[in-house]
Parts: structure tokens; C-alpha cells; sequence
């Protein structure tokens, strides 16, 4: 429903004719009908704009992570059906558990995308990182602590998949290279923003080269943060772990409304 008023000035020494002011009260109605046409038109076109938006934004992550995981899982199908005859039985076994691992990675992407298009999906972020370090930590034989300090906000989706997914190639960082006992997710909320910190206390690096092809993932992290204006650094030290630190503004365009 909108409502208006109309606000005609006119010179000191003129005066509306009441002919004048019988006509705009015939002429009203239909002012209003044309402000809310433009109106209802306006809104449909930001609507569909920020739908087709966060299409793009899906088809990206899915590229980026669901499609990346299948190229990988076609190209060691295609190296066993070559060298089937030369590998032996502990090497058919150690590619086939690596190849499960990939394909459990891509179902659970998927599912969290398909969670996010779900109108009535409303797991808050904290529940989403907590189901998905779990699994990692059981898998990797290390122990998580998740603690949520502060009120939980609602995230826009791609907000909250892009958090999502720097969480979890700070995690597969840990589990692949860091050799952790135990991992740490701390995530504070404010009004201003969310600071999420992820620290381990493996192995650690002793600098940290975005070019280097061991820190690709780094490199595509500091990417995603960028998307959603948030802030993103690393502390290491040889011997003494790592520090993932994210820190995302919780501006009224990054929440849910």
C-alpha cells in the first residue's frame, strides 16, 4: 500500500481556482495509479536483478568447487582405466579412498547449495560450520571446539556460502598439511560485524607465498572475502600452528531482511 501527498507551490500573489482544484481531484487517482505502476515495475526489475545476481553467484561457486571435484574424480578414472594392469592393490586402494573423500566433498556441497535455495532452510551459520568441522576432525583424527560468542545474525545466503567456504579450505588446509592435534572456530558477533578465527596448532608454515601452488586455496579464500567486503589474514609460524582470522561488516546489505 502507498500513500502520498501532492505539494503544488505557487507564486505569493496566485491562487489556486477551485475549477483548478476539482480537476486535480479528478486527475488524483489517476497520478496515483501511475507513481504505483512505476513503483511495482521498479521493484519487480531489482528483484529480478538480484535474483539472476545470485544466479551467477551460485553457477560460480559451483564451478569453483562441485565442478573443480568431478574434473578431478573423471581424471583419476581415466589414469586407473589406463594403468589398471600397473598399479598394485595398495595403490588401487589408496586412489579409490581418495576418490571417496572427493566424492563426499562434492555430495555435501551440494547439498548445502541446494539447503540455501530451500526457502524454508534456515540453519544458522554456526550449526552449518559445526556439522561440517565435525566430520573433517573425525576423518583427520583431530579434536574441534566450536564456541559462538555474541547473537547469531541471519546471513544472506551468498554471505553465509562464502563464509562457508572459506571455513572449509582453512579446514582442508588443516587436514591436509597441518598434521593438527586440535583446531579452535571462534566466531564473535557485534552489531559491526563478525569476527570468525580458525587456529590450529600443527605444524604451521614459515611464510606464506599466494604464488606457490600449495597456497592456491589461500589465494582463492582471499578472493571470496573480497566478494563480501570482509577481511581476511593469516598468522603462522614454523612449528606453532596457524590462525585463520575473517572479519565480515554486518551492514544492513549483508543481512537477510
Amino acid at each position: 500500500y502507498l500513500s502520498g501527498i501532492l505539494i503544488i507551490t505557487l507564486p505569493e500573489e496566485q491562487n489556486i481556482s477551485s475549477q483548478q482544484l476539482r480537476t486535480l481531484g479528478e486527475f488524483s487517482p489517476k497520478i496515483a495509479l501511475a507513481l504505483e505502476n512505476y513503483y511495482l515495475q521498479n521493484r519487480v526489475q531489482t528483484q529480478t536483478e538480484a535474483s539472476m545476481t545470485e544466479r551467477n553467484r551460485i553457477a560460480q561457486d559451483l564451478h569453483d568447487t562441485l565442478g573443480q571435484n568431478l574434473s578431478y574424480l573423471r581424471l583419476k578414472l581415466d589414469q586407473m582405466s589406463e594403468q589398471y594392469s600397473l598399479l598394485s592393490i595398495g595403490e588401487l586402494e589408496s586412489s579409490l579412498e581418495g576418490m571417496r573423500d572427493i566424492a563426499n566433498e562434492a555430495y555435501l556441497q551440494m547439498r548445502t547449495t541446494l539447503a540455501d535455495l530451500h526457502s524454508s532452510a534456515n540453519v544458522e551459520l554456526t550449526q552449518s560450520l559445526r556439522s561440517h568441522a565435525e566430520k573433517v576432525a573425525a576423518r583427520a583424527n583431530f579434536r574441534v571446539d566450536i564456541r559462538n560468542s555474541g547473537k547469531s545474525l541471519p546471513l544472506r545466503p551468498h554471505i553465509k556460502r562464502q563464509i562457508l567456504y572459506i571455513c572449509r579450505e582453512a579446514l582442508n588446509n588443516v587436514e591436509k598439511h597441518a598434521n593438527a592435534n586440535s583446531v579452535k572456530i571462534l566466531l564473535v558477533w557485534s552489531v559491526e560485524d563478525l569476527v570468525l578465527t580458525i587456529t590450529d596448532d600443527g605444524r604451521g608454515f614459515k611464510s606464506i607465498d599466494f604464488c606457490d601452488d600449495n597456497h592456491l586455496g589461500m589465494m582463492i579464500m582471499s578472493e571470496r572475502a573480497n566478494d563480501i567486503n570482509a577481511q581476511l589474514s593469516f598468522d603462522s609460524q614454523e612449528g606453532q600452528g596457524m590462525s585463520v582470522s575473517l572479519i565480515v561488516p554486518l551492514s544492513t546489505s549483508l543481512i537477510k531482511q
